[in-house]
């Protein structure tokens, strides 16, 4: 069953205001919420629910309510009443005379939350939401929300685009944390530095491959001078191996038709020197220098590995939290 038609089945304008609610509070603002509804999809107030073991008044009343309020020093656990009133309403679904969608910041306000405080089924249908609406969300927002609330598939991909940057602008920058934003800077000047080093590094021992004596022996340590120059002076990230070989044989295709006298590799020389070139990597180079910096940024967090499959498996219980 899709999400469209599991949301037709559920009624939205579903409230919980029971004998059965617990009390809450955020900031100022208290709130009555369903503990049944919450224990059903979250470790978190499973633990909560446990207070009523030592505390029998914990949550009845807003004098004795459970604060949400989070306890790290860093501020990394805190919950803004804006991203709660979201996530609540995402929770317990819009009312059936209110048809519009949720915005790109309520979805990433359910994001949050629902990483936060371990709502796994929640997160897995709130970012299916967000991966239907394409690409909403600009690299830098989601390379931090990927590493702040426990996404590792938004990561690398992320990290990926901003690499693939000539610099990060200066928005770009407060996004991110510092962390982030010196690992993408590091790796940014890695590929550029690499790209120079192309032009001095020694083209291939051709004297090992069997080449025409002429021209093409000649030819090609012009033809890879003439390429490495095309490939530092390009501004996009050539971070595909396919992209490189589409580089030289487009520089290659160019200098037999326009260049000076000289310059010309033959068709099977050109593909002994570019089978040579991919078993040494040559041409993924610039992909693993962005590959590694964003493992290497994955490393300095703590990822919970979630089973995506199995939560798929279970689509004809999508939302079964407000049943």
């Amino acid at each position: 069953m899709s999400r469209e038609d599991c949301d037709q089945d559920i009624s939205a304008d579903f409230r919980f205001q029971d004998e059965d609610d617990w009390v809450f509070s955020l900031g100022d603002k208290t709130y009555y919420l369903s503990m049944e509804m919450l224990m059903r999809c979250s470790v978190k107030f499973e633990e909560l629910a446990a207070l009523r073991a030592t505390q029998k008044l914990a949550g009845t009343s807003s004098e004795h309510a459970i604060a949400l309020d989070g306890d790290k020093p860093d501020g990394s656990d805190h919950v803004t009443i804006q991203e709660f009133e979201n996530f609540r309403k995402y929770l317990e679904g819009k009312s059936w005379k209110d048809d519009t969608p949720y915005t790109v910041t309520e979805l990433l306000d359910v994001v949050k939350v629902s990483g936060l405080w371990k709502f796994p089924e929640v997160r897995w249908y709130v970012l299916g939401d967000l991966q239907d609406m394409g690409e909403p969300v600009e690299a830098a927002q989601r390379l931090r929300m990927g590493c702040d609330c426990d996404i590792i598939q938004w990561v690398e991909p992320a990290f990926t685009v901003l690499a693939r940057q000539d610099s990060l602008s200066i928005e770009q920058i407060h996004i991110l944390s510092p962390l982030m934003a010196s690992h993408v800077l590091q790796c940014q000047e890695k590929r550029i530095d690499f790209r120079t080093a192309l032009l001095t590094r020694e083209p291939l021992p051709i004297g090992s491959l069997e080449l025409c004596d002429h021209p093409c022996t000649e030819s090609w340590p012009a033809l890879w001078k003439l390429a490495t120059l095309e490939v530092l002076a390009t501004m996009e990230c050539i971070d595909r191996e396919s992209d490189t070989v589409r580089v030289m044989e487009e520089v290659r295709d160019r200098e037999r038709v326009d260049g000076p006298e000289g310059i010309d590799v033959c068709d099977s020389c050109f593909d002994v020197i570019r089978d040579r070139l991919q078993q040494m990597n040559v041409f993924s180079e610039e992909a693993e220098i962005i590959r590694n910096a964003a493992v290497a940024l994955i490393q300095c967090y703590t990822f919970t590995e979630v089973d995506e499959e199995d939560l798929a498996s279970q689509g004809k219980d999508w939302k079964d939290w407000r049943a």
